[in-house]
């Protein structure tokens, strides 16, 4: 059995941490995203995603382990929030300069890339989208502990996120489903009245790691 750390490494490699993989020719839309276990088909993880140009929010809750967590993402003011919403706690995280496969920004000091190999894979349709399948043989340093990840990742011109990620490190498969195009509420990106903010990012981050 996987442990929590394992998961959150898997979290924060694929989805958690996210933004602009491309410019994407679709500019507005929400979707339904799943992590499932490849071996079984069981749904282990679900939530939501909600672009607005450059702005993403990205829901997860955990369909046995409790948590329930979400990332906004707003680049053009080089910030990301990471909300607990068991708990009703927020904690606000700079972007670092460095990112993750496809452009993707991390938070500054929590994440650090330290190497990424890059490939093309060739093409694939999925979902009905025509997409481009990337392998990135990744090393990363989360919260002061080194991983080694194979992080590969399905992506349409459409979208500024991956339509599929997997990564090596357990049988989890990513995929974001059920797209709908069209304009998303401002309110989405903004923090829920009545949270209060954490003073260590690990109050938010513990729900993962503990």
């Amino acid at each position: 059995m996987k442990t929590m750390w394992t998961i959150a490494v898997a979290a924060l490699v694929l989805f958690v941490c996210a933004a602009a993989a491309c410019a994407g020719t679709i500019r507005e839309y929400s979707a339904e995203q799943i992590i499932f276990n490849s071996k079984t088909g069981q749904t282990d993880y679900s939530g939501k995603v909600f672009v607005s140009g450059e702005k993403i929010r990205l829901d997860m809750r955990a369909l046995k382990d409790g948590f329930n967590l979400s990332g906004i993402f707003l680049p053009d003011d080089q910030k990301i929030y990471l909300l607990d919403h068991n708990r009703k706690v927020y904690t606000e995280l700079p972007m670092s300069s460095q990112r993750l496969p496809g452009n993707i920004p991390i938070p500054a000091g929590l994440v650090i890339v330290l190497k990424d190999d890059a490939r093309e894979m060739g093409k694939e349709t999925l979902g009905g989208y025509n997409t481009i399948k990337y392998e990135h043989k990744l090393t990363v340093m989360l919260l002061g502990k080194t991983e080694k990840v194979v992080s590969t990742q399905w992506m349409a011109e459409e979208f500024n996120l991956p339509l599929r990620s997997v990564i090596d490190t357990d049988d989890h498969v990513h995929e974001m489903r059920d797209i709908k195009i069209g304009s998303v509420l401002a309110g989405i990106f903004e923090i829920p009245s009545g949270y209060a903010k954490a003073g260590n990012p690990l109050e938010v981050f513990g729900s993962l790691i503990k």
